[in-house]
């Protein structure tokens, strides 16, 4: 049974929208090469250019940190990259709020942050982003007003959580876990290497990868990277990338996961190629 499973599986992939198809990876190293995996298995030509790369902070836990933690009511995390540095901190800071309700950006921070020891973890019921988390019934004007909430996350990044949530009253103590750093990598070269046409998709899923694409294309004059189609996973995205020059076909897909890209592209192909 498993051999004939295997079988059709390799069948599919043989047949899949994705073969022969060269896509351009932006996402940071361990991601990109995850689903470069993902892409070889559909019979695609991956290129991996990883933008950004993470640098972890610390938090020193002193007297005044922990106290604030301490009187905390809840914990927001913002991206499962803050989740995972958040188990490489002081354990007296993170004893701290293990037992506090704490909300996820989506399920694989949720699921980060219970290996970390995290009991009471909720996520947003659709979108998860920002915006998602402002919906929750947990963060309502009036259960947040006057409470202290510990935002974990990377240092910089979007402002509207920590605007919105102290219009409502709340008072806001960040904890900033990482920083992005541009890798620098040179993209011509990666591209010269192909011996073939240019890249069919560019695959983006933040704005600091497209801030960093962006400076690359133009430190290396690779100006025809703007017209390519290119790959985002949010309508702001889509719009951020405009505003940079990218004039090309700009999709959405509906997550950031592997899997989600993936069966986007393969059905978008399916139906316009």
């Amino acid at each position: 049974m498993r051999k004939l499973l295997r079988k059709h599986q390799a069948n599919h992939n043989m047949y899949s929208p994705l073969r022969d198809k060269t896509i351009l990876i932006t996402r940071p190293k361990k991601e990109t090469q995850e689903m470069a995996k993902r892409f070889k298995l559909k019979g695609a030509l991956p290129v991996e250019a990883p933008m950004i790369k993470f640098k972890p902070l610390h938090i020193e836990a002193t007297a005044a940190n922990l106290a604030t933690l301490q009187r905390a009511k809840l914990v927001v995390v913002t991206s499962q990259r803050a989740a995972i540095f958040l188990n490489l901190e002081s354990s007296m800071l993170v004893s701290n709020i293990l037992e506090k309700q704490t909300i996820a950006v989506g399920p694989k921070t949720a699921s980060e942050l219970r290996k970390v020891g995290f009991l009471n973890v909720a996520i947003p019921k659709k979108e998860y982003s920002s915006e998602g988390i402002l919906t929750m019934d947990q963060l309502a004007q009036q259960k947040v007003c006057g409470a202290n909430i510990v935002l974990v996350k990377g240092l910089g990044g979007r402002a509207i959580l920590s605007a919105e949530l102290k219009d409502r009253g709340a008072k806001i103590f960040p904890i900033d876990l990482y920083k992005r750093v541009n890798t620098n990598i040179k993209l011509k070269p990666l591209l010269n290497n192909l011996s073939i046409a240019p890249p069919d998709i560019i695959v983006a899923t933040s704005g600091s990868i497209l801030l960093a694409l962006k400076n690359t294309i133009e430190r290396e004059e690779l100006g025809y990277l703007y017209s390519i189609t290119l790959l985002v996973v949010s309508e702001r995205l889509k719009e951020h990338a405009k505003n940079m020059g990218f004039n090309g076909r700009i999709l959405i897909s509906n997550g950031a996961e592997n899997g989600i890209i993936i069966d986007f592209l393969e059905s978008w192909i399916a139906h316009n190629d």
